[in-house]
């Protein structure tokens, strides 16, 4: 079972940063969460809160979970995937409502 190397888990933060840099979801910091065995999951902190509106009810989202998906397990280099099982999707967390 071949694991990433430190310098590889270290490198993916800033280059998920970079690549949401110029979008509503640029953040200044990303957080790797634990858990999971296929993919790398971030909570990120926004630059700019984002205002979310439902219907009648609006939240202001300060950040964001980020799931990127690679060809390959987080747990196992080896263990190859599809990446077209991948969809692009930021889910924002609530974090007040106003």
């Amino acid at each position: 079972m071949a694991l990433l190397e430190q310098a590889e888990l270290d490198e993916l933060p800033a280059w998920i940063s970079q690549k949401l840099s110029h979008t509503l979801y640029a953040c200044s910091s990303l957080t790797q969460l634990n858990g999971g065995s296929a993919n790398f999951v971030y909570r990120g902190i926004l630059t700019q809160p984002l205002q979310i509106q439902d219907g009648a009810t609006s939240t202001t989202a300060s950040s964001v979970i980020v799931k990127h998906f690679k060809e390959f397990l987080l747990l196992n280099r080896d263990f190859q995937i599809d990446i077209s099982r991948c969809v692009n999707l930021i889910l924002l967390s609530k974090q007040s409502s106003q």
